[in-house]
């Protein structure tokens, strides 16, 4: 499939991106907002063009990344947070009626770590988790080179477990420099930058959270490799360190190895790979 032209789709709460795929290269990408509106139909015809404006006579596939719950055998996606007026929408059944052709969907945690393995940092192993660190974290599943999707998409949701007084969501993602310290990551790597030592000490007790993440995975999955992406995931140079520090504190004789992602639109690509 590597050799075909495919698309893949972002459908963020912010913004709707379509890009095509050639030979495993990305040659245009569509980028557009998502409407504030109560009209379902305004945003699905803006999906549309959206994916019309990539779409050539070669592509054989369209691929697309969600940030909520669907059912993958119908095609019908659920309660979008950042898309209130999409209820219950046969997305699958409308844009392959429109498009005439197949159309692949999955929440975007799993499209992150599918891209990870068709395209990115885990293509030459079977086992894998990819870790998504951002407003919120999320997880995909490879099991043996197959997508763990679950009952409506919904495994990986390890961020939802509980941990200290919250869940591992708001001690791993941006809701740890938010919620429980009142800034952001973005500014705390800024001033770490600037050598702010308040900000370095942030991100070294952020590690040793994140590892506590990581050691639930590997007790879990026991993955070949651990894929990290995300906002979060951006500012490594503070905080792995001291996370390969904490996790190698219980000696594991099966740790995977902890890769960054380095894909450049990997939502894009996440989504296209769906397609395979």
């Amino acid at each position: 499939m590597k050799n075909k032209t495919i698309i893949g789709v972002d459908l963020g709460g912010t913004n709707m991106r379509a890009g095509r795929i050639e030979n495993g290269v990305l040659v245009n990408v569509s980028s557009k907002p998502v409407p504030k509106t109560d009209n379902s139909n305004e945003v699905l015809d803006l999906l549309i063009d959206t994916i019309t404006s990539v779409l050539n006579s070669d592509v054989v596939a369209i691929g697309i990344g969600v940030p909520g719950i669907l059912d993958k055998n119908t095609g019908v996606i659920f309660d979008l947070v950042n898309i209130p007026s999409w209820k219950e929408i046969a997305l699958k059944e409308e844009l392959e009626s429109h498009f005439n052709l197949p159309i692949f969907l999955d929440n975007d945690a799993n499209c992150f770590a599918r891209g990870e393995n068709i395209f990115g940092k885990a293509q030459d192993v079977k086992n894998v988790v990819g870790l998504t660190l951002g407003t919120g974290m999320g997880a995909g599943v490879i099991i043996n080179g197959a997508l763990h999707s679950g009952l409506m998409c919904g495994a990986g949701e390890l961020g939802e477990l509980p941990y200290l007084n919250a869940n591992y969501e708001k001690y791993c993602s941006g809701q740890y420099f938010r919620d429980i310290n009142n800034t952001t990551g973005e500014i705390e790597y800024n001033k770490a930058e600037k050598g702010d030592f308040a900000a370095i000490e942030m991100f070294e007790n952020y590690a040793s959270h994140l590892a506590k993440a990581i050691e639930m995975v590997i007790l879990t999955y026991a993955p070949d490799k651990i894929v990290l992406g995300g906002s979060v995931a951006k500012s490594k140079k503070y905080f792995e360190k001291n996370l390969l520090t904490f996790i190698n504190k219980n000696n594991w004789r099966n740790l995977p190895k902890i890769e960054y992602s380095e894909l450049e639109n990997s939502a894009i690509f996440g989504a296209a790979s769906l397609c395979f």
